[in-house]
């Protein structure tokens, strides 16, 4: 479904004829997949930044930049402040659902039924509930020193209970909840105007597209920030559903923006008229930038008329906390897509291999290769044994035997094992060991 939905989008933003098809399904090099899996990351961090900029008002320019040329690192903070105080009680009469019927005789037998309504008195005791939450960036590691506010919201609710009991603490600071954001604003490249990512093929780390510590260094960044996001989100929602407020208005756990990571699966372009292909480049990701822009803006559009504007004191849930929260659901789709995305290439290529090889290779596999590859290597005298001895006495017949076997394989046969073998005459030369105090045994090495 995912795989149509970026088919359909592909073909809605490029031009022409153009379209994207899946790498599995054109002919192309080894190179190309280190090619798509550094597009696949690059379209993740541009993804990345669009949701930062429009939804949480963290622009790379001024002190954002300067912090990065000062080597400074970049942290994102969400801090929280809860206040609950006893506001008063109100006394209030309420009328019971049972009634008492009360019978009054009169004279000459007569008979009068009265019907009594029960009244309660109830007392209601109302709290006053303050929060105050705030969304600051800074550099460094004092984050009072050389903070900037994003975005801050505070509101005063009225809560009820039964009983003089405080529903909330009386006050409680929650621990910040902080990301470092660092790495993805050290992408950017001076000389070239852009964000970059690529992965470098000579480190000894670089194994394949998918085994290297530069894509592990993307996939933790988007893990960490998706994490962030979730428990903001989480937090958001406890306070919807303390208050009620899950009746009126339910953020939207669908989406339809659109991200330009989707279209990495078809990141070759084929031409329709020409037998050829290329990797998007920077003007089609341009055009899915401006896609995904336009796209989240119109869900912020939805979210804005949805939900209570974020100036309502009384709101717990404003149309400011869906904002944040629809922007934890692209952050964790942005880091699903990245894994996904260069995950596939890993599975493409082991596909390849076993099609190549004919078939998987397992451990017996190896093992008997391994085996005939020692046969071919080495003379008969000096060719691993089955690791089998007999267990004997002079002039007697075997009365046991000391195998390694391979559990693995059918059979349990012996371990097959280097073996050297010489002969020893002298005493003082056997192996030996005690296995009590009166008893001794000795090995003797002959040549087979």
């Amino acid at each position: 479904m995912n795989v149509a939905r970026a088919r359909t989008a592909t073909k809605k933003i490029l031009a022409g004829e153009r379209e994207g098809i899946l790498p599995s399904d054109i002919q192309h090099e080894y190179k190309d997949k280190y090619t798509l899996a550094q597009l696949t990351v690059r379209t993740g961090i541009l993804s990345q930044l669009k949701c930062f900029e429009d939804l949480l008002k963290l622009k790379d320019d001024g002190k954002v930049r300067e912090w990065i040329n000062g080597k400074k690192a970049i942290t994102l903070r969400f801090e929280n402040t809860e206040k609950c105080e006893f506001a008063r009680e109100v006394k209030r009469d309420v009328e019971s659902e049972r009634r008492v019927e009360k019978t009054t005789w009169g004279g000459l037998g007569s008979k009068k039924v009265e019907t009594i309504k029960i009244i309660n008195t109830v007392t209601d005791y109302f709290w006053k509930f303050d929060s105050n939450w705030t969304l600051y960036v800074y550099s460094g590691s004092d984050p009072k020193k050389d903070a900037v506010e994003l975005m801050t919201r505070s509101y005063t609710r009225e809560i009820k209970t039964k009983t003089k009991t405080s529903p909330k603490p009386k006050i409680m600071i929650q621990d910040p909840m902080e990301v470092n954001v660092t790495w993805i604003f050290q992408r950017y490249d001076v000389s070239q105007k852009a964000y970059v990512f690529n992965i470098d093929r000579s480190s000894d780390s670089c194994h394949t597209p998918r085994r290297n510590q530069d894509i592990e260094g993307a996939f933790d960044f988007f893990r960490v920030v998706s994490d962030w996001s979730r428990r903001i989100a989480e937090y958001f929602e406890r306070m919807r559903q303390f208050f009620d407020e899950t009746k009126s208005t339910s953020p939207s756990k669908r989406h339809n923006t659109t991200f330009p990571i989707v279209t990495a699966v078809f990141a070759f372009d084929k031409d329709s008229k020409k037998d050829s292909k290329k990797v998007f480049g920077s003007k089609d990701l341009a055009l899915f930038e401006q896609e995904m822009h336009r796209s989240m803006n119109e869900n912020l559009e939805r979210i804005s008329k949805t939900f209570p504007d974020s100036k309502d004191a009384k709101a717990s849930f404003s149309a400011l906390e869906a904002r944040l929260t629809y922007a934890s659901t692209l952050f964790q789709l942005n880091r699903h897509c990245v894994n996904d995305n260069v995950n596939m290439l890993e599975i493409m290529l082991y596909r390849q291999v076993v099609a190549a090889i004919g078939k998987i290779v397992t451990e017996k596999d190896f093992d008997e290769y391994m085996c005939y590859h020692t046969r071919k290597l080495y003379v008969k005298e000096f060719q691993p044994r089955p690791f089998s001895y007999a267990v004997r006495r002079s002039n007697r017949f075997p009365q046991g035997e000391v195998t390694l076997e391979v559990t693995t394989r059918e059979n349990n046969p012996p371990l097959q094992t280097t073996v050297l073998a010489s002969r020893r005459t002298r005493p003082e030369s056997y192996m030996k060991f005690p296995l009590s105090a009166s008893t001794n045994v000795r090995f003797v090495f002959l040549n087979r």
